[in-house]
């Protein structure tokens, strides 16, 4: 608990910066815009430059997507068979099911629980996020949805293509220089890495505090509960069958136990699909993942 309190305090401060108006939605717009492709990316890069030899990491990602998939198809069936929901709207609801805030909360909270080498690994499953889960939905809710823009390969391809995943990209590169980044750079970088943290988590409150209200609670906590406990457990089984190391066990099971990133709201509401239970799913399941983390670090620890 001593390393999620500072981390949930921060949290706090934005949503009530938010809930105040002290953060209006562009400067919340303003604040997810400079940690995701500024300040994250940074820490990224300089992490993943610095890394010697090899490491966890592709075995990490296969045990993660495999765990996504299962929790993909669990969002799926309890979509379309327990709430009734469209396949456009299972699709979105499972999203939410399978899809961490790895970025903004995952990030902060591995690098205070296992330092450089834990976010090398975490690196691994943002880039399941980015390149996989999240381009793939997009086009299967699409394909599905009433109403709504149709996305194209160039802006699927954005999607992909966001800066952590380019920054991840020159670190690795870097890394297999064999070279330390010049003084300098370094310097230079590891002043936006120290902002990283406490900007991501305050703009996750203050976007917390933002999302608009719903009423019907059966999807929302149905998704939490997948999410929160369904998720993690399947990730850790993955992890421990194909025998990888605690760190890697952890920093996967961390990851999994996540609520999930806006980017799924952002979805259900560019395609007009299930966004008001998506945005009462995502600020129930932040809540409520205080205290499933807190569960989680000491299970794993």
């Amino acid at each position: 608990m001593e390393t999620l309190a500072p981390l949930l305090g921060l949290i706090a401060t934005g949503y009530a910066a938010g809930r105040a108006r002290l953060l209006p939605p562009a400067a919340v717009r303003g604040l997810t815009t400079l940690a995701a492709c500024i300040e994250i990316p940074a820490l990224l890069f300089r992490t993943l430059a610095a890394r010697t030899g090899g490491g966890p990491g592709t075995a990490t990602a296969l045990a993660y997507l495999a765990a996504c998939l299962l929790v993909l198809g669990i969002g799926l069936a309890l979509g379309r068979s327990w709430l009734g929901l469209s396949r456009a709207e299972a699709g979105v609801f499972a999203l939410g099911c399978a899809y961490s805030n790895t970025s903004f909360l995952g990030v902060p909270l591995v690098q205070a629980t296992y330092g450089p080498e834990g976010v090398s690994v975490l690196a691994q499953v943002v880039a399941v996020h980015s390149l996989v889960l999240l381009p793939a939905l997009t086009l299967a809710v699409a394909a599905f949805a009433p109403g709504g823009a149709r996305p194209t390969p160039a802006s699927v391809a954005r999607a992909a293509l966001n800066p952590m995943v380019v920054a991840m990209a020159g670190g690795a590169a870097w890394s297999t220089l064999g070279h330390a980044l010049p003084g300098v750079l370094d310097a230079f970088l590891a002043s936006l890495s120290a902002a990283a943290s406490p900007t991501a988590l305050v703009a996750v409150g203050a976007t917390v505090a933002t999302l608009p209200r719903s009423t019907g609670a059966s999807g929302p906590l149905a998704a939490t509960a997948v999410k929160l406990v369904a998720h993690p457990l399947l990730t850790w089984c993955a992890a421990t069958a194909l025998g990888l190391p605690p760190l890697a066990v952890g920093v996967a099971t961390l990851a999994a136990a996540l609520p999930p990133g806006v980017n799924v709201f952002l979805l259900a509401e560019r395609f007009g699909c299930y966004a008001a239970p998506s945005a009462r799913a995502l600020a129930l399941s932040t809540l409520a993942s205080a205290g499933t983390l807190a569960a989680t670090l000491a299970i794993i620890a």
